[in-house]
């Protein structure tokens, strides 16, 4: 009786030994994912206080994602939180260079597509508002300023 036990214990032990080293579902990448979300939401909730070599080790994460798994459904996605980092960041044309590839890689899917191109034009955008909030800002200082020493 106990050495069937162990018997059956040990096939069992077996296939699903064979099981999880042949599973190549999408439950793996959703795991990686979800455990990565969580360092991307920490570093979104305030992205000054996190040094540049932590956007670049989760940046690497997802890129051997996408490297381990090049034919998930979920690498668009991936590539849309990488380049959304690096609108974190503030590095646009790193962004912009992600988001184009999206568009040149997934080209057979139109959804994909208008949102890598929505990004883009988004990251043109918020580039533009910096830009202009720094300027407005500083002009702001200067009329203070002048008014303080009339």
């Amino acid at each position: 009786m106990k050495r069937k036990f162990l018997i059956l214990c040990s096939i069992l032990l077996v296939v699903y030994t064979v099981f999880t080293l042949l599973d190549k579902s999408e439950y793996r990448v959703e795991k990686k994912l979800w455990r990565m979300s969580r360092d991307f939401e920490s570093i979104s909730q305030d992205p000054k206080a996190v040094p540049a070599r932590q956007f670049e080790k989760i940046i690497t994460d997802y890129r051997n994602v996408i490297k381990k798994y090049p034919d998930s459904r979920y690498v668009p996605q991936v590539y849309s939180q990488i380049g959304t980092l690096y609108m974190i960041q503030k590095k646009y044309d790193d962004a912009r260079q992600v988001y184009g590839q999206v568009v040149t890689d997934f080209s057979d899917d139109p959804v994909t597509v208008s949102k890598a191109l929505m990004d883009i034009g988004n990251s043109y955008l918020i580039q533009e508002l910096m830009r202009r909030w720094i300027f407005i800002r500083g002009y702001g200082v200067t009329i203070i300023q002048r008014k303080w020493d009339s």
